[in-house]
């Protein structure tokens, strides 16, 4: 009776190991996966937190580039509007010419002068010469030569880079001064020349239109090239009517302004 009791308790107990063997095995099993699943989701997770960290990433650098690009904008629009208040401060210090009475003691000419000096670079070139010693002292001689100069800004446009053109309108009287700069290579027996001219042309207002492209370093802030044009065959038909008295008067150099 011991041995048949003893038996199947014995085969039961296998049994019962067996099957928590088992147990075990799939117990093992369902962790795996759960640890898989696990791992997939972090994988999963980590990678759509690379793709944010990359749009983010993309998304700072486009608003710096934005950002900076704004401040050059900003920075080019104060830059040009400070040039066009430049020059618009030179042709109103200028509109009359250089002020001629005892320069030593006034004080236009100095702020004139002194204007010259802070705007323009060292060697800045115009028509004909360069550097700002030059410049002024072409202003002198315009000055000196013309009556009643009057040199009025009517427009100001930006062109490109670093360039600006401002059309104005030039006047001035045509004295005895003129008068005798003219003929002063005419020869006696152009008497009668001179004194038709003369008469048909002293205390003359003289008009005529021009532009003058005005080249400027952005970094440095200062004015390196001025080129005026007049216009002055068309006025001087006008004044003059015949058109043989106009190389005469176009060869003196005096409408010759700035050397073009």
């Amino acid at each position: 009776m011991v041995e048949l009791c003893t038996r199947p308790g014995k085969k039961l107990s296998q049994n019962m190991l067996e099957g928590l063997q088992n147990g075990e095995h799939k117990r093992r099993e369902r962790n795996r996966r759960k640890q898989q699943r696990y791992r997939d989701q972090q994988n999963c997770y980590l990678a759509e937190l690379e793709t944010e960290v990359n749009q983010l990433r993309n998304e700072i650098q486009r608003l710096q580039l934005g950002r900076e690009c704004g401040i050059s904008r900003v920075s080019s629009q104060s830059n040009v509007k400070n040039m066009r208040d430049m020059v618009t401060k030179y042709f109103r210090l200028f509109r009359n010419g250089m002020q001629l009475s005892n320069p030593a003691n006034n004080d236009t000419f100095t702020t004139q002068r002194e204007f010259l000096y802070s705007v323009m670079a060292p060697d800045v070139i115009f028509n004909g010469g360069h550097g700002v010693a030059m410049l002024l002292n072409r202003w002198l001689y315009t000055t000196f030569h013309h009556q009643d100069l009057d040199i009025e800004l009517v427009r100001l446009k930006d062109y490109t880079e670093g360039l600006m053109v401002a059309e104005f309108i030039w006047q001035s009287t045509i004295s005895e001064k003129v008068l005798h700069d003219i003929f002063s290579h005419a020869s006696d027996d152009t008497k009668n020349k001179k004194l038709a001219l003369a008469v048909k042309t002293l205390d003359t207002r003289f008009s005529a239109s021009g532009f003058v492209h005005i080249f400027w370093d952005e970094t440095k802030m200062q004015i390196t090239g001025l080129e005026y044009t007049v216009d002055t065959i068309v006025p001087l038909q006008i004044l003059l009517g015949a058109l043989p008295d106009i190389p005469y008067v176009i060869n003196s150099g005096v409408f010759s302004f700035w050397g073009q």
